[in-house]
C-alpha cells in the first residue's frame, strides 16, 4: 500500500531520505527491524527511486521526500 497525495507533482522533487530498516507497526507497539528480508524492501524500494531519477541523501541531510518502510504485524 503507498499513501500520498496524488495532487503533488513529483518531478519537483529530486532527493529522497529512507532509513536502513523497517518499521515494525503492532496493535501495542511500534519497533524496527534489520532482518534481511527488510533490508531487500529497503534496497528495493531505493533502486525504484533512484530508476525514477531520485537521490538518496545520507542520514541527517536535507532531503525533498521521506520514505519509510513499514510492516504491519497484527499477531
Amino acid at each position: 500500500i503507498t499513501n500520498y497525495d496524488r495532487s503533488v507533482n513529483f518531478s519537483q522533487y529530486r532527493t529522497f531520505s529512507l532509513p536502513d530498516s523497517v518499521v515494525v507497526q503492532s496493535n501495542d507497539r511500534i519497533s524496527t527491524s534489520f532482518e534481511t528480508i527488510g533490508q531487500r524492501f529497503v534496497t528495493n524500494v531505493a533502486n525504484a527511486l533512484r530508476s525514477r531519477g531520485f537521490q538518496r541523501v545520507e542520514s541527517g541531510q536535507s532531503a525533498d521526500l521521506g520514505v519509510a518502510v513499514i510492516r504491519v504485524n497484527n499477531r
